[in-house]
């Protein structure tokens, strides 16, 4: 391939480029989604949950929302975000305690 016959690449204009390329005077950043599966999904809920009683600790960096998979977070633990619960069919129990914690 010769020179001249290098692909051309046109980026095209993105909303999400434009929020990406922050400049900390603006005060605009990108969306943190937490994503945890099992333990990992107690974990991003207790960080949820600290991030809302200290914002200013973890400033500008805080989730904008929550995917918790294949289990139920602690009951003593809150948070006020949009979360989305992944679990499995065949596990009852943990869909059970989603379905209450939804409920309160």
């Amino acid at each position: 391939m010769a020179s001249s016959d290098k692909p051309v690449v046109t980026k095209l204009p993105s909303p999400c480029v434009s929020i990406c390329q922050m400049d900390p005077q603006d005060g605009i950043y990108p969306p943190i989604w937490a994503f945890g599966a099992s333990s990992g999904g107690q974990f991003i809920a207790k960080l949820a949950s600290e991030m809302e009683r200290n914002t200013d600790r973890y400033s500008p960096f805080l989730f904008a929302g929550l995917n918790i998979q294949i289990m139920a977070p602690n009951e003593k633990i809150d948070w006020n975000l949009p979360t989305i619960f992944t679990v499995m069919e065949g596990d009852p129990s943990t869909k059970e305690r989603v379905q209450q914690r939804i409920e309160k």
